[in-house]
């Protein structure tokens, strides 16, 4: 694809931002600097740097400062943050354009962030986008001589959503292979590092992973505990397997259960009743495709009679420019896809349910998105971390989202509570992490 953008008109970019942070201002919204120009995208996300904030402000920040776009700091007189401009800082982070850019000249990274080579890291480990809404509140009602909360409104309090993508019922032997070789590759990891007590643990792992034999439907389980914590959940099902040979990417890749499966079946009838969700989790290839979207939402609402409007794409398959189109013209109204199979984190430095950019079309997607900063693999597969890194791990992240008044989504697989992987004390820490906030 071409590198190319659209001119965004400063009047466009500034509803943008606002609308997105609406829950920053509910009271009314903050006004924006006039004299600001209209940007072409393109100059964007190359270059990140960090504003020292005022004194009155530094509690927003990280250390007192906030991370931005260069070209969001015009040249001349005065301190960075008096010459930032916010919105184009806030709109740098929300729109992605960094990885949208690498997208255009490489392809889709999909959800792995080794592939997004020359993108700082720090990029993703805050919400930088809600701080940046705060710094932007905070200096609109000081400019009004007025206080924040009378001028505008409340601050919002964070929210996180649980949510439970369905990959397995029954244990499979493409499962064994695929968890199998991932548990090996800790091994060797933790060997290599001289940590032999986890290494043992790892190697027990890998060998109950691919020798025993056990159930894989822990949906009632995770239903339960979440529920006793007085949390409900959302669940996303799979209803792309068909009748014949799946093929050997098929057979690798997407979830083995029929969406008629009568355990599915007798669950979703249960747990609807009680006010739980469920929605979709299109197949491995349906990431780009409208067809195979539609198809698989109309068989999970038929079977199910349910009225899927949530999805999440299977292995985070995802395209910039291409998922958020596919999903929306099938009918979809929240994704929450946006985050990092390889690690946790912000990958729009956002904590919002807002509507993405849509570059190809310069305006807002019509699909909102709800980021995902969390899941169980970032815990175990790509960082083996002990019980209490891992409590932390979670909290720090949790904690993040609730600090700037943010909202996420967090992930675990049901099938995850089986013994052979061992990751049920993770959700119950989760659980209760969630439960305090």
């Amino acid at each position: 694809m071409g590198g190319n953008f659209h001119t965004i008109t400063r009047n466009d970019l500034t509803t943008y931002v606002l609308e997105a942070g609406r829950r920053y201002w509910p009271a009314g919204a903050v006004p924006d600097d006039p004299c600001r120009e209209d940007i072409d995208p393109g100059e964007l996300g190359s270059d990140w740097c960090y504003v020292e904030l005022p004194e009155w402000a530094a509690d927003i920040g990280i250390d007192g400062r906030l991370l931005v776009d260069r070209r969001s700091i015009a040249s001349g007189p005065g301190t960075d943050f008096e010459r930032c401009d916010w919105f184009l800082a806030g709109f740098a982070h929300l729109s992605g354009i960094a990885q949208v850019k690498i997208e255009r000249s490489l392809g889709p990274a999909h959800s792995y962030s080794f592939r997004l080579k020359g993108i700082p890291s720090d990029l993703f480990d805050r919400a930088w986008a809600n701080r940046i809404m705060l710094f932007i509140r905070r200096r609109a009602a000081r400019l009004a001589g007025k206080e924040e909360d009378a001028f505008l409104g409340p601050m919002p309090e964070g929210q996180i959503t649980l949510t439970h993508d369905v990959d397995a019922l029954d244990k499979t032997v493409a499962i064994r292979l695929k968890q199998g070789l991932f548990n090996l590759f800790n091994l060797v990891r933790l060997l290599a590092r001289g940590d032999i007590r986890e290494a043992r643990s790892a190697a027990l792992g890998a060998s109950r992973m691919v020798f025993a034999r056990l159930s894989y439907d822990h949906l009632e389980t995770v239903a339960e505990m979440a529920e006793a914590r007085g949390l409900i959940s959302a669940f996303h099902l799979y209803a792309g397997r068909g009748a014949g040979n799946p093929g050997l990417r098929k057979w690798l890749f997407d979830p083995s259960y029929r969406i008629d499966d009568p355990r599915l079946l007798s669950f979703v009838r249960k747990y609807k009743e009680r006010g739980f969700e469920f929605g979709l989790h299109p197949s491995f290839e349906s990431w780009n495709s409208t067809a195979s979207i539609t198809r698989e939402k109309e068989a999970l609402e038929r079977t199910l009679g349910v009225n899927a409007k949530t999805v999440r794409q299977h292995w985070l398959r995802f395209s910039w420019e291409g998922t958020w189109r596919a999903q929306s013209e099938s009918g979809l109204s929240v994704d929450s896809t946006l985050g990092f199979n390889d690690r946790s984190g912000f990958r729009a430095g956002a904590a919002l349910t807002y509507r993405p950019w849509d570059f190809v079309r310069n305006r807002p997607h019509d699909i909102a998105v709800l980021p995902l900063v969390l899941m169980d693999s970032h815990l175990y597969d790509y960082s083996p971390m002990t019980p209490t890194s891992r409590r932390a791990a979670m909290a720090g992240i949790l904690g993040e989202v609730m600090r700037v008044g943010g909202e996420g989504a967090v992930l675990w697989h049901p099938h995850a509570l089986a013994s052979d992987y061992g990751w049920r004390e993770g959700f119950e820490d989760l659980l209760d992490l969630i439960s305090r906030q």
